[in-house]
Formats: C-alpha cells, sequence, structure tokens
C-alpha cells in the first residue's frame, strides 16, 4: 500500500468515526443518520446528471444493497439509543469483517491466508469479550447492524464487479439510500403521530412530523448547525430540529 493510499484510508477512518459520533450525540439518531446520507445523496445528484445511471447488470445488486443500506441505518441508530458509542462501533465494525470473510470464502470464491484466519479468530475473541460491557439489547442490535455492514459489503462488491463502474454505482446507491431512510422514517413517524408505538409518543404539530418534504436539504443544514450544549447528549436533543417540530417530542 502507497502512502497516499494509506492516508486518505486514514482519513476516511477519522471521518467516519467522526459522523457516527455525531448520530450518537444527536437526540434522534435516525435524523441524525438521514441528514448524513442526504449529504452524500445531494453530493451525488451532479454525478448521475454528468455520467448517468449505472449499467444495467449491476441493477439487480444495487437494489438489494439499498434495502441493505436502509435496514443498516435503522439498527444502528437502534444501537445508538440502547449502549455506549464504545461498545456499539467497535462490535458492529469488528463483526463486519468477520462475517465478510466468511461470505467472500463461501459465496465469492475469495481465499484467505493462515494469518488471516488467526487474525479473524483474534478479532472474535476480542468481540466476545465485549459482551460485558454496555446492555445486551444493545449489543444484539450492533452484531445485527454488522450483519448488515457484511451484508452490503458483499452486495456492494458484486454490484459494482457486475456493472464495472464503481463511481455511478455508487452515486446511485447514496441518493436511493437516502430516500430509503426518508420513506422509513415518515412511516415510523405516522406511527408514533397516530399512538401505535404503544410508548406514548407524540409528535409535535406539524403535517409531516420530523420527515417532511422539505425535510431532506433543511434537516441536513440544520443537524450540521446545532451548537452544542447540555441538552445534546445520549438523552438530548436537536434543538432545532425539535423546536422547529421535525423531531418527535416527549409526550
Amino acid at each position: 500500500m502507497s502512502l497516499g493510499t494509506f492516508v486518505m484510508v486514514l482519513v476516511a477512518a477519522m471521518l467516519h468515526a467522526a459522523w457516527n459520533l455525531a448520530m450518537k450525540d444527536s437526540g434522534d439518531r435516525l435524523v441524525a443518520a438521514w441528514a448524513i446520507m442526504g449529504v452524500g445523496g445531494l453530493a451525488s445528484v451532479p454525478v448521475l446528471a454528468a455520467l448517468g445511471p449505472p449499467p444495467s447488470a449491476a441493477l439487480g445488486w444495487l437494489g438489494v444493497s439499498v434495502c441493505i443500506h436502509v435496514g443498516y441505518a435503522l439498527a444502528l441508530a437502534r444501537a445508538y439509543e440502547l449502549t455506549d458509542l464504545a461498545v456499539a462501533y467497535p462490535v458492529a465494525r469488528g463483526t463486519a469483517p468477520l462475517l465478510v470473510t466468511i461470505g467472500g470464502v463461501t459465496l465469492l470464491g475469495d481465499s484467505i491466508a493462515p494469518l488471516g484466519v488467526v487474525g479473524v479468530v483474534v478479532v472474535s475473541a476480542a468481540l466476545m469479550s465485549m459482551m460485558r460491557r454496555g446492555s445486551l439489547a444493545g449489543y444484539r442490535w450492533a452484531v445485527l447492524t454488522g450483519l448488515f455492514i457484511a451484508g452490503y459489503t458483499l452486495s456492494d462488491g458484486a454490484g459494482v464487479r457486475a456493472g464495472d463502474d464503481a463511481i455511478r454505482y455508487i452515486a446511485v446507491l447514496f441518493v436511493l439510500q437516502t430516500l430509503g431512510v426518508e420513506r422509513c422514517g415518515a412511516a415510523h413517524a405516522g406511527i408514533r403521530s397516530h399512538g401505535g408505538g404503544g410508548s406514548g409518543t407524540a409528535v409535535a404539530a406539524d403535517p409531516g412530523g420530523p420527515w417532511r418534504s422539505d425535510g431532506l436539504p433543511a434537516g441536513a443544514h440544520r443537524f450540521a448547525n446545532q451548537p452544542a450544549g447540555p441538552g445534546f447528549g445520549a438523552e438530548g436533543d436537536l434543538h432545532g430540529l425539535r423546536g422547529a417540530g421535525r423531531v418527535p417530542v416527549p409526550g
């Protein structure tokens, strides 16, 4: 690996950890995930306008990946609600390579060196040792998140290979996964607004709840400009979103 590639991977890892921290530290993790995904979705629109959609051979895998990415966002949001970042993040991200290794060998015909097997065993043992930290429910959601990560890693890899075009594939994926999370959020808000959640919660008086038609650009902007404060934390809130009637408020 060249020095330039190493630096890019390191920067990408730092950015990834940073947006996970922002998601964990928000009052509504699903809104946060949607807003963060929305930035990538908006940035992908001009790419699609210039290059067009990916080849038809990749569309089947693309559909599978979109569904898995949406499930990943929902599971990750739930994991962060139930346990600490120091548990959810390493379990989710550490489980995925283990599952991807197994899936790659069994499904895609990849090979693994003996030293790689040792690494997989070490990672598995380390993850099991973390079960003593945080809630068991949170740990389960973190493992489920890892399952989703492994799933989209394999499906994305297969889709890019099938279409032989990573840029257009990723651009469409970013747009569709953002819309998918938005639709799930809208459905969730509708259930909560009609009391279907059974938790005694209600949404602020707003026809569209937290997922109005203007939600993507407006929500991303408000999320990015929230000031840190006492209400920012595991049980805090996104002040601007809640004040604008976009985030459910306790009943």
